[in-house]
């Protein structure tokens, strides 16, 4: 709702009367909450996982091959745990969004979800494919030599960020109220409700 179109119903939504019965009702997703806490179990195991396996496997990677250069698989893991990386940040916002049923973070924590949530989506596909491939010449073409330097893989990277991320940031995805307006709706009998800004 604008705030013109508030300020057109304001008169209209505050009116007053004689013995009004008033519930406080806070935004609600309206799914059966056993189902919410269920999903918010998932995602916060979910994220504990994501988190502690790809920051372990990410050290292990380093710890054992400091000492010789990275051969193309483990360029590929490593990428692949930095795309899950980005894919399991948001989930702690995701988690409190199916909690209180509804978005408290404001609109740019909401695109810069919605950026690494498609990022993380988009990338990991990238990531797999460029395996794939890589599998397909070790075993077709054995003898030849596929490995690209290490600044070919990170500009290749880097390109195909920068594109995505311009891409995504030409979409609008929130439809999001500022945290100094969130709504508190106070429901009268009679299907007649008020409003007050918090």
């Amino acid at each position: 709702m604008t705030t013109a179109s508030i300020t057109y119903w304001a008169p209209i939504l505050n009116e007053n009367y004689s013995n009004p019965q008033v519930l406080n009702m806070f935004p609600f997703s309206g799914a059966d909450s056993r189902s919410v806490v269920f999903y918010a179990l998932v995602y916060t195991s979910l994220f504990l996982i994501g988190i502690c396996g790809n920051i372990s496997t990410i050290t292990l990677i380093r710890h054992v091959h400091s000492a010789i250069p990275y051969d193309n698989t483990m360029l590929y893991v490593l990428f692949l745990c930095g795309v899950d990386l980005i894919s399991v940040i948001p989930l702690p916002m995701a988690i409190s969004d199916q909690l209180l049923g509804f978005w408290i973070f404001g609109s740019v924590v909401c695109k810069i979800y919605r950026t690494l949530e498609h990022v993380g989506r988009a990338l990991s596909t990238f990531v797999l494919a460029a395996m794939a491939y890589d599998r397909f010449l070790k075993v077709c073409y054995p003898h030849h030599k596929t490995r690209l330097p290490l600044k070919s893989h990170i500009a290749i990277f880097q390109y195909g960020f920068r594109a995505f991320l311009s891409y995504e940031y030409q979409k609008q995805y929130c439809h999001v109220q500022s945290s100094l307006f969130i709504i508190n709706i106070n429901f009268i009998s009679n299907s007649h409700f008020q409003v007050n800004w918090i």
